[in-house]
């Protein structure tokens, strides 16, 4: 069947409301997806920020114990002899 005549069929057929609700869901549905490609991309985004922060946490993190452990190591012979001499005034 032609295009012309095809639609000359459609337009004699009985009104369907059943069609017309689907057609408009539909609709409905096609104007949702740039909302829902947006939303999407949005998430993408957010994960990948929360990511980039996880990473920079780690690395503080990491740094900061490194930090720590020099520390220990450098005052490690401060503390000692400050104990010894604590020790040494308590005993005198």
């Amino acid at each position: 069947m032609d295009p012309p005549l095809q639609q000359r069929v459609d337009a004699d057929a009985p009104f369907d409301p059943m069609k017309t609700e689907n057609a408009s869901k539909l609709i409905k549905l096609i104007n949702l997806k740039p909302r829902i490609n947006y939303k999407e991309e949005e998430i993408r985004s957010k994960e990948q920020e929360i990511n980039n922060k996880q990473q920079q946490l780690d690395h503080f993190e990491q740094t900061n114990e490194e930090s720590n452990q020099s520390l220990r190591q450098l005052l490690s012979p401060v503390v000692t002899r400050t104990r010894a001499s604590s020790l040494g005034k308590v005993i005198l």
